[in-house]
């Protein structure tokens, strides 16, 4: 008797872990919550960082690749130069993102998502939380 409910107990316990695999399997596959860019660019980020040559790495927001320092192709014409203050550097920073890195469309997409006057509030040294960073990645 006690045999078995000991293999029942621990059969069932193989079809719970056996769901939660394929439940983790979909979750990666089908990326349903959008998740993957935001690995992608921690991942970007942190290879970045290790990269022990020299010469540091940008990514150029036009093109979405890593170029070299001094070989970026964003053009004068679509580049804001937004002043941006340690807090909010920091709160970039955090996330994967160079403070020096919005574009005009970036900054167009951001008033589209979290409406002008949040934009002005930050534009005008607020720091954006890890919520608004997460609504807004698309824009990145």
């Amino acid at each position: 008797m006690f045999k078995k409910i000991l293999i029942g107990f621990f059969a069932s316990l193989g079809v719970i872990f056996f769901c939660i695999l394929v439940g983790l399997a979909y979750l990666i596959i089908a990326d349903p919550f959008n998740l993957r860019p935001m690995v992608s660019l921690l991942l970007q980020t942190q290879a970045e960082q290790s990269e022990s040559s020299g010469g540091t790495i940008i990514k150029d927001e036009l093109r979405g690749v890593p170029v070299p320092t001094g070989e970026s192709n964003i053009s004068v014409e679509s580049a804001t130069n937004i002043s941006v203050t340690s807090e909010q550097s920091k709160a970039m920073e955090s996330v994967g993102l160079s403070p020096n890195s919005i574009s005009a469309d970036q900054e167009a997409c951001f008033v589209g998502i979290l409406g002008q006057a949040r934009v002005d509030e930050v534009k005008a040294g607020a720091v954006p939380s890890a919520s608004e960073f997460f609504s807004a990645r698309e824009c990145l």
